[in-house]
């Protein structure tokens, strides 16, 4: 059955959500002396820069159900300039997650005391609830160490140097492993193991974490 809450939620996140992550990590990547992204002008809110027609499309696909995995536009980084060396590096891709954690918290913050003194049928109520829990959604994705996710950067970057090589086969592997993840072995087991036994334990950590009265 078609949600329109949860829809409008997936839209709204997955678009503007984005964005602000791409700008973040823009920023900070620039402020630590990498300017690459934002000399092609990715220092703005503006979705359009920030978004490509088929990540878009996937998005959509994942606002009513559909197993598929979306992304944004990827920003232009070059690591050896980011002052800090690898602790830069774990900065700019940390950015990311926390970017739809802080959304997530500031919206549960300013909008609680309406979600629970109305009924759980009220619309603007659920459309806030699903808005926040999309969020965390994001963030969890966000999280996970295979490439191109900024997990990925974050293990890399936090793992000594000689791993590196050693990692180049999950750089060109990647989108393999998702494929299989998300799509191949769901239809086989019939359950997403990827979101039920690595999302969704990280989405209901950090609701308890944060106090946001949501479990996925």
């Amino acid at each position: 059955m078609f949600d329109t809450a949860y829809f409008l939620a997936w839209v709204l996140v997955f678009i503007f959500g984005t964005s602000l992550q791409k700008f973040c990590q823009a920023f900070v990547a620039n402020r630590l002396g990498d300017p690459s992204s934002a000399n092609k002008g990715r220092l703005t809110l503006n979705p359009l820069v920030h978004h490509e027609p088929l990540g878009l499309v996937f998005g959509f696909l994942l606002s009513v159900n559909y197993p598929a995995v979306a992304w944004g536009k990827p920003l232009e980084l070059n690591n050896f300039r980011l002052r800090g060396g690898r602790l830069g590096r774990v900065l700019v891709a940390a950015i990311g997650p926390l970017t739809f954690l802080v959304v997530a918290f500031l919206l549960w913050i300013a909008s609680k005391g309406y979600i629970l003194g109305v009924s759980r049928s009220d619309f603007v109520a659920k459309l806030l609830v699903d808005i926040i829990q999309v969020a965390l959604i994001l963030c969890a994705f966000n999280l996970i160490p295979i490439y191109p996710f900024d997990g990925y950067e974050i293990i890399k970057s936090i793992l000594p140097a000689d791993w590196e090589p050693r990692l180049q086969w999950v750089e060109q592997y990647g989108i393999l492993i998702l494929v299989v993840l998300v799509l191949i072995l769901p239809f086989f087991l019939q359950v997403n193991i990827l979101f039920r036994f690595y999302v969704s334990p990280i989405v209901n950590a950090l609701a308890n974490l944060l106090g946001i009265g949501i479990n996925l």
